[in-house]
This record gives C-alpha cells, sequence and structure tokens, in this order.
C-alpha cells in the first residue's frame, strides 16, 4: 500500500488518533472510506471508457487486417493443393 509497511501504517495511525483525537477519528475515517470509495468507481468508469472508446477500436483496426493475413495464405495453399491433386489423377 503506497510503498508502507506495517511500521510506518501503525505510526501513521498513532499520530492521527493524538491530533485528531478519538471524538473525530471515527468520522474522519468514514468519510475517508467514502472519498476512496467514490475515486475508484470514478477511475474504474474513466478506465472503462477510454478501453471502449479508445482501445477497443485501434485493435480490432489492427487485428482485422491481420487476421485477414493469416487465413489467405491457408485458402491459396488449399487451392493450391487441391490443383496438384486433380492433376496427379
Amino acid at each position: 500500500m503506497l510503498g508502507m509497511g506495517p511500521t510506518e501504517i501503525v505510526v501513521i495511525l498513532v499520530l492521527a488518533f493524538l491530533i485528531l483525537g478519538p471524538s473525530r477519528l471515527p468520522e474522519i475515517a468514514k468519510t475517508l472510506g467514502k472519498a476512496m470509495s467514490e475515486f475508484k468507481k470514478a477511475t474504474s468508469g474513466i478506465q472503462s471508457a477510454v478501453q471502449k472508446d479508445l482501445i477497443d477500436p485501434i485493435q480490432s483496426d489492427l487485428i482485422e487486417p491481420m487476421k485477414n493475413m493469416e487465413d489467405e495464405p491457408a485458402e491459396e495453399a488449399s487451392k493450391e493443393d487441391a490443383e496438384k491433386d486433380s492433376v496427379k489423377v
């Protein structure tokens, strides 16, 4: 979690308890939890929008020509094999 170990987290919690006091600490923790939840929802929404609107179209534009290139040699090879077989018989 942000490169902090358990010792650093305990120190931060003790300082917050001393500075804010036991009455305000739960209220602030609740507010911080809600803010983090909203931030995660917002970043998730932005990430899905970027994926849908930017990345997926680019990937499909790149993948389709590659699929066509892969399919064409296989079809040509099968046609050539069929022609060779018909000539031999």
